[in-house]
């Protein structure tokens, strides 16, 4: 197993207050940020592989999330379409303390996407936000060691 003797950690502190408040200037122009909650499908089981390469399988499909475990700032997932007969996340991000404002949102958007029908292209096309640069600087594995 990986020991950073927590590297990793303390980076991810230092990075907070940079990550949270470029997402608080985005978030002060638009009232979410919506984007894919993995940004791709599941992966079949695999048995074969080693613990580092399941590691860096599931911080891929983490990547959308994991930015706002640093940032404290509310996000929710809801179904919004279906890929292949599997269900794709649609990830709301919202305004520190405005959880219900979050979930209201969330809520109209339910009632207008009937997920179980709607395809993934109607989906992608209708929910398009540009990320503040630390979405991109997280995401760059470089950043991290």
């Amino acid at each position: 197993m990986l020991n950073y003797h927590g590297r990793l950690y303390a980076k991810a502190q230092k990075l907070r207050p940079s990550f949270r408040a470029q997402y608080d200037d985005v978030l002060r122009q638009v009232d979410v940020l919506a984007m894919p909650t993995p940004p791709m499908k599941a992966h079949l089981h695999d048995p074969e592989l080693n613990l580092q390469q399941f590691v860096a399988r599931v911080g891929n499909i983490t990547s959308n999330t994991v930015a706002f475990d640093v940032t404290g700032h509310p996000a929710i997932s809801l179904p919004c379409a279906l890929s292949e007969g599997l269900p794709v996340g649609l990830m709301l991000v919202g305004r520190h303390f405005d959880d219900a404002g979050l979930l209201a949102i969330a809520h109209a958007v339910e009632q207008q996407i009937d997920w179980q029908l709607a395809s993934l292209k109607c989906c992608a096309n209708q929910l398009s936000t540009p990320l503040p640069a630390a979405y991109h600087a997280a995401h760059k594995a470089s950043d991290i060691r």
